[in-house]
């Protein structure tokens, strides 16, 4: 515990430093140790709650949002990260790779979160066709456009193998499909 507390303070004073001195607009938290394919939700509770919630509050006071990146399954851990003051969650991947519905975080987090991904990593983007991708988008947008604070996304990331024809197809569809009218 005294280790996580000092590191904290550090990351809290570094995090200061770094937005006080420097133009970015945004925090970033979060990666693939957060998630619960890797750990689980009483270790992210505590070991990520203060963590992040120092983080945000730095962030915050210099009016700058943060966004919580998490990889994989990551729906028990998301009113542990609510909790920390994020302001969105970031690659919330659909299942089987992830188990995030996003109709249903829509519904539970979205007036107080932004939301961003669930377009499946491995199923759709890798191994899908174009159709697919667009199938995919269409559901997210369905899900999650609904009064704003939704970014089309891949659910992690788009693997390095991914057809050259997938990744057109999500800029064209997303641009088709992924409107706020």
């Amino acid at each position: 515990e005294k280790l996580f507390e000092a590191y904290t303070e550090y990351a809290v004073t570094l995090t200061d430093h770094v937005l006080a001195n420097t133009p970015l607009d945004s925090v970033g938290l979060g990666g693939s140790s957060t998630s619960m394919s890797v750990i689980n939700p009483d270790l992210h509770r505590a070991h990520g709650l203060a963590f992040g919630k120092a983080i945000c509050k730095i962030a915050h006071k210099h009016g700058k949002p943060v966004q919580y990146h998490m990889c994989g399954k990551s729906r028990a851990a998301l009113p542990i990260t609510a909790a920390m003051d994020v302001d969105g969650f970031d690659a919330l991947e659909s299942p089987p790779t992830g188990d995030v519905n996003l109709a249903e975080v829509k519904k539970t987090f979205g007036k107080k979160v932004s939301l961003s991904g669930n377009v499946n990593s491995i199923h759709v983007m890798l191994n899908g066709k174009p159709k697919d991708v667009e199938r995919d988008i269409i559901r997210c947008m369905e899900s999650a456009k609904r009064g704003g604070g939704y970014i089309l996304g891949v659910g992690d990331q788009a693997p390095y193998n991914t057809p050259e024809e997938n990744l057109r197809a999500f800029v064209e569809y997303g641009k088709k499909h992924g409107r706020y009218t």
